[in-house]
């Protein structure tokens, strides 16, 4: 099950399969982000930040061993039994519905809040003291004793029970399933994966993923209505994706006007950190203003140079055809043909 679900990030294409890894695990660097675009896998950044390196390889090798997979100069692409087993695999694997949502929100800091905040409620619907939590971390415990003391018990019991209700009416059976039962309440133990992977006929890796999509879709489901009373808890648990902070300060200075070189100055950082800021931003952001840095004598330039195939052609050569061109035009064109080509 694990061999298919890694088998769908490779393509008849080579690709660097430590890249794939660290966009698994979520290893936030210019390099991986770039390549996490160009092989469209971005959706599924740090999908899974608790995977070893020493688990991926074994299965790597396990698919080169079965000829699924072929290795060259360090990057793996399909073979063509690799490509029928992938294209096999993906009809019966399930495909994750909200895979945008994955860096929005702390995974296991949601998932650990929205257990013991049910478990609360429920016990407070039957006015029962003693009981022991499920455990948890000391800041979710605060937020979760925060959340009840701004909130009046009895209405929040009966608000709490109401949207559960509502969401579960959004989601298919399986995934309403495996959400509830994950969800611990009185006299109410919460099943395993194991569990739930028995009661369902799935594998454990499909219950998980099945679990952390709903949790997400939760999250975004409660954001987007106009009351609820979980707002307050969602709220502790955004993630800033994967645009860093300080990339985020870089973009704003540079929307006020001021030069790569005065940023720099201004923040107290080399030139290089504000330009790998700005190759971060093109990356991710719908509204990056290219033309602020890509001048149309740039963009011919490289386009004669790189044709279609803007992956086969090393600064190297761009160096010695056009010295005048450096590596932040280079990438930042890339960046930007990938982005017309997908809306071609």
């Amino acid at each position: 099950m694990v061999e298919d679900y890694l088998l769908q990030m490779f393509n008849v294409e080579y690709r660097r399969p430590n890249v794939i890894f660290s966009i698994i695990t979520g290893r936030n660097t210019v390099s991986n982000i770039y390549w996490g675009m160009r092989y469209d896998l971005l959706d599924y950044f740090s999908i899974d930040p608790q995977f070893t390196n020493e688990i991926y390889q074994k299965i790597l090798s396990k698919l080169k061993q079965n000829k699924l997979l072929t290795e060259s100069n360090g990057q793996v692409r399909l073979t063509q039994n690799g490509l029928i087993r992938q294209k096999k695999a993906k009809s019966d694997l399930y495909q994750i519905k909200h895979p945008k949502l994955i860096n929005q929100y702390k995974f296991n800091e949601w998932s650990e809040t929205c257990i013991l905040a049910i478990q609360v409620v429920s016990e407070l619907s039957f006015v029962n003291r003693h009981y022991y939590p499920v455990v948890t971390s000391e800041l979710t415990k605060f937020n979760i004793k925060k959340w009840i003391s701004n909130n009046d018990k009895t209405i929040l019991t009966k608000q709490v029970n109401l949207e559960l209700r509502l969401f579960v009416q959004e989601i298919d059976t399986n995934s309403s399933l495996i959400f509830m039962n994950k969800l611990i309440g009185h006299n109410l133990n919460g099943l395993t994966n194991k569990q739930l992977a028995n009661e369902l006929n799935l594998s454990e890796m499909e219950i998980q993923l099945i679990y952390r999509d709903t949790i997400n879709f939760f999250a975004s489901w409660i954001e987007e209505q106009k009351q609820s009373v979980f707002k307050e808890l969602v709220q502790s648990i955004l993630k800033t994706g994967i645009i860093s902070e300080s990339a985020k300060e870089t973009m704003r200075l540079i929307t006020m006007g001021l030069s790569v070189s005065d940023v720099a100055k201004s923040r107290g950082l080399k030139t290089s950190t504000i330009f790998e800021h700005l190759l971060e931003l093109a990356m991710i952001s719908e509204k990056f203003p290219f033309d602020t840095f890509l001048t149309k004598k740039i963009i011919n330039d490289l386009s004669e140079i790189m044709g279609r195939d803007i992956d086969q052609v090393p600064f190297k050569i761009i160096q010695n055809k056009k010295p005048d061109i450096n590596f932040f035009d280079y990438r930042l064109y890339q960046i930007y043909r990938s982005k017309i080509d997908v809306q071609n």
